[in-house]
């Protein structure tokens, strides 16, 4: 990972915890903020493909969104900034070729979303709150996170394909498809003309 590309991932991971501390959307349904919040983590993601970028982007947020104060839990918050960089860098890790389309980027989404919710959950029983409060409401809960962080991440990849498209994101894939792969690259370890 460049320089330049970890600017970027903490840029980003700024911007979510900025995100999370300034705008307030009283929509009344839990996890409405997980649009914005998973198209920003899966346009960072996408943008710099490496293997802890999501991570990187997490533990900026959540370091920021503790020393702020933001949320109830303290500084036990940046859990939820942290665990949801993870589980993208792991699912993106498991299955590359699914952060490239819709139906494997809403996947990803909805569960790195969900890691945000288990972490609220995690949170909560080591601030020893009782587990029948923390419980209670979990499953409208899990539905409304998988659907956000879904739509969120649809978003990202929405966006991150029209920034690319415009010259600004220049894609060099982890992992070249095997149709993008010409015969003469196929003996090197480091090929430039893919």
């Amino acid at each position: 990972m460049t320089l330049r590309e970890v600017v970027l991932l903490s840029l980003l991971g700024a911007a979510l915890a900025f995100y999370k501390g300034t705008f307030r959307l009283s929509l009344d349904l839990p996890g409405h903020s997980g649009v914005v919040w998973m198209a920003i983590m899966t346009l960072g993601k996408l943008s710099v493909p490496g293997p802890a970028s999501g991570t990187l982007m997490g533990t900026v947020a959540g370091l920021l969104a503790a020393f702020s104060g933001q949320g109830k839990e303290g500084p036990l918050v940046a859990l939820k900034h942290i665990f949801p960089g993870l589980t993208l860098d792991l699912l993106t890790a498991a299955w590359p070729q699914g952060s490239r389309i819709y139906p494997g980027i809403a996947l990803e989404g909805a569960v790195a979303h969900l890691t945000k919710l288990a972490a609220s959950y995690v949170g909560g029983v080591i601030l020893g709150v009782p587990r029948g409060f923390l419980v209670l409401g979990l499953s409208t809960s899990a539905v409304t996170h998988t659907l956000f962080g879904a739509a969120g991440a649809c978003l990202g990849l929405f966006i991150f394909n029209r920034l690319q498209r415009t010259g600004l994101f220049r894609q060099k894939p982890d992992i070249p498809p095997a149709d993008d792969v010409s015969d003469s690259c196929r003996g090197r370890a480091r090929c430039r003309e893919i």
